[in-house]
């Protein structure tokens, strides 16, 4: 192979990792952005609270709930599924204990409407919306 067909070919090899190279970056910028619009974070300064506590996703998607409470050194808190409109557990999901910095995942693959409730403050309620 001439060096002049080397030297074409090691261009256009460069210009194309140009150009593609932000398609990538986008896409992966893209899937990040998704990732967090799925992420409950348990919070708590001067109440607890989940952030969002209404979240709607598509079947077969997974949901993070990040707890970030730094209340008092950082609080624990316990995800439960509930029955609608009470404390009463029913059974879908239970993270057990989740300690400051630790996460808890968890998938959806039927259509519903699932409430829960932090089981360390029953008064605090989320609603997760699955079409």
């Amino acid at each position: 192979m001439k060096k002049t067909n080397k030297v074409g070919i090691a261009l256009v090899a460069t210009f194309l990792a140009l150009v593609i190279s932000p398609g990538v970056a986008l896409s992966e910028a893209h899937a990040t952005e998704n990732s967090f619009d799925k992420t409950v974070r348990i919070a708590g300064l001067d109440d607890v609270s989940f952030v969002p506590n209404t979240i709607n996703i598509a079947k077969g998607d997974t949901i993070v709930f990040i707890n970030v409470d730094g209340t008092n050194g950082g609080a624990a808190h316990s995800i439960v599924s509930v029955q609608t409109g009470t404390t009463s557990p029913d059974g879908t999901f239970d993270s057990g204990l989740i300690k400051t910095g630790q996460s808890f995942k968890i998938s959806f693959d039927e259509p519903g409407i699932y409430e829960y409730i932090d089981s360390i403050y029953p008064s605090i309620r989320g609603i997760i919306h699955v079409v």
